[in-house]
């Protein structure tokens, strides 16, 4: 089988010796170069051809972590000597030795004068060489990872390259100077909190209109609650967003990213056709080797479709049965998500989900460039937090000592992997800790008692927080943590797990203060009216010990 070949990458030329020279020489004596250079270039970066320059960079590293400030000639002199002397891995010769001295004089040669000490734009030169030089020893290692020795082929390639691409990452920024104008041209235009509705209305009503482009939002709950129903809801209606935004003739093609660490594609299917398509569960996992043609049509339709249409049906209207929603949501769904199963059900790819973040941007990269110039990511989510730390660390070889760090640090890896990179919000589900699972439908919980972790919203633009649904399936979702709003008192909502459908109850429950549970609002009324029941306002409950605090 051939391979197609890619387009070849850019290539160039090697640093000479005089740029090697050059670089060091500014690098050990502008304060601002070195600064900048002095935890990035490292002893494992000089090859043994540049052995010499190797033992001036160390001296002067030294010298700086000794006094805080750059080495005199005189100290570099004596210390470079020593070094070489001492340094097994250098094969000393009266070469070397001359070599490193004729270096120095030159470096502190009166006639670079005291600019070299201040000149930007030799900082900017030193540090863009620094780079390229570091560049340079990462392809040299790189190339003697993967290369085949005797026909043996490695075996971790995945992982070789992945840190490098980190490595090279890292490098990069060393040209940078990490500094930018405050307010660049165009600031005003771009410099809004671009809001798009999430297309639930009680996590816009939090969000103050939806999520934005570069937020993390965090979604926690417990075992078993309705964190992947508002998963698949918060898929399919970015996916409408974005097939609305096709209609209207937006050259941008939108996708939806779902990273699904337990969840299966086939399940995720009928989650999605369930909601999007207002499909019984039942009549979906029903279908058989009839498939679709077990659906009800508009001319037969089932009791709950009768219902559900009741008021289309009343004046007259056509109402497509459950084949015709299906079809009409399966194109739409099919153009604008990605599920990404990470949980290793494909045998074909078993390691599906080992990379946490990292893998993430990976595949999302991927799929875009597959797709072409015009695709973008409107949408990713994870599901969840907890599982893929694990398979992480199983992938690894680690134990779960590192489990906790792992999932406290996932919020900022992936603001600055996904969020940052393609511009996009980011949902990131989580499970609730085993002492929160225990507590009641209306209990207050926090986004500290996130499972492992508990400063797992650190980093969260937003953290909402689910709890357990009663006998009536009612539960309250509050924003325990809120950047760019103030605080919203928590929704009480309905879950519809036939429909995969977590819906809003319309002011209709409120959460009873003294029992903690959740109750109709007009009994809430009646009883705290003090005309109608005076003698409730000489009862505390709590007080009395029939509720308990």
């Amino acid at each position: 089988m051939k391979l197609k070949k890619n387009d070849v990458a850019a290539k160039r030329n090697p640093l000479s010796d005089d740029d090697k020279k050059l670089m060091l020489t500014v690098l050990i004596r502008n304060p601002t170069a070195f600064e900048r250079a002095k935890d990035m270039l490292m002893y494992e970066h000089f090859d043994d051809i540049d052995m010499g320059y190797r033992a001036v960079w160390t001296a002067a590293k030294n010298f700086f972590e000794e006094y805080e400030e750059l080495p005199t000639l005189e100290f570099l002199q004596a210390e470079t000597l020593r070094l070489v002397r001492e340094d097994p891995g250098m094969l000393i010769d009266d070469d070397l030795v001359d070599m490193i001295d004729e270096f120095l004089l030159s470096a502190f040669s009166p006639e670079w004068g005291e600019a070299i000490k201040t000149s930007e734009p030799q900082i900017n030169w030193a540090c863009n060489a620094a780079q390229m030089f570091m560049e340079e020893a990462l392809a040299r290692r790189v190339q003697d990872d993967v290369r085949s020795v005797k026909g043996r082929i490695t075996v971790n390639m995945q992982e070789i390259l992945e840190q490098a691409c980190a490595e090279a990452a890292s490098i990069a920024s060393l040209a940078d100077g990490g500094g930018g104008e405050l307010f660049p041209e165009g600031w005003d235009i771009d410099g809004g909190i671009n809001v798009t509705s999430t297309g639930i209305p009680f996590f816009d009503s939090f969000l103050a209109g939806g999520h934005a482009p570069g937020e993390v939002y965090g979604l926690l709950g417990p075992y078993g609650s309705c964190k992947t129903v508002l998963a698949v809801m918060l898929a399919v209606e970015a996916a409408r967003h974005a097939y609305g935004s096709s209609l209207t003739g937006s050259e941008d093609h939108g996708y939806v990213f779902l990273a699904s660490y337990e969840a299966g594609p086939a399940e995720l299917r009928l989650r999605m056709l369930s909601y999007a398509a207002q499909i019984h569960r039942k009549s979906l996992e029903s279908m058989g080797k009839d498939g679709m043609k077990t659906l009800s049509t508009s001319k037969k339709l089932r009791p709950y479709e009768k219902k559900m249409f009741a008021a289309a049906l009343a004046d007259g209207k056509n109402v497509l049965g459950e084949q015709g929603r299906v079809k009409q949501a399966m194109k739409w769904l099919e153009d604008h998500i990605i599920v990404l199963d990470m949980a290793g059900n494909d045998a074909k790819h078993a390691s599906a989900g080992s990379g946490h973040i990292a893998e993430i941007c990976r595949k999302i990269t991927t799929e875009l460039h597959r797709r072409g110039k015009n695709a973008k990511a409107s949408l990713a989510i994870v599901d969840y937090v907890g599982a893929m730390a694990r398979r992480h660390l199983e992938a690894t070889g680690k134990d779960e000592s590192n489990l906790r760090h792992l999932i406290g640090g996932t919020p900022l890896m992936a603001k600055n992997k996904i969020a940052a990179k393609f511009n996009c919000p980011v949902w990131l589900l989580h499970q609730l800790s085993g002492a929160a699972n225990q507590k009641g439908p209306a209990a207050q919980v926090h986004h500290t008692d996130a499972a492992e972790c508990k400063s797992f919203a650190e980093n969260l633009d937003f953290a909402f927080v689910i709890g357990k649904p009663d006998n009536q399936n009612l539960c309250q979702i509050n924003s325990t943590k809120h950047r760019r709003t103030g605080h919203c008192p928590e929704v009480i909502v309905r879950v519809r797990g036939a429909m995969n459908r977590v819906e809003g109850t319309a002011n209709k429950y409120v959460v009873d203060p003294y029992s903690r549970q959740i109750v109709e609002k007009s009994h809430m009324s009646a009883v705290m009216n003090p005309k109608k029941y005076a003698s409730c306002k000489a009862i505390d409950p709590i007080k009395s010990g029939e509720v308990k605090p």
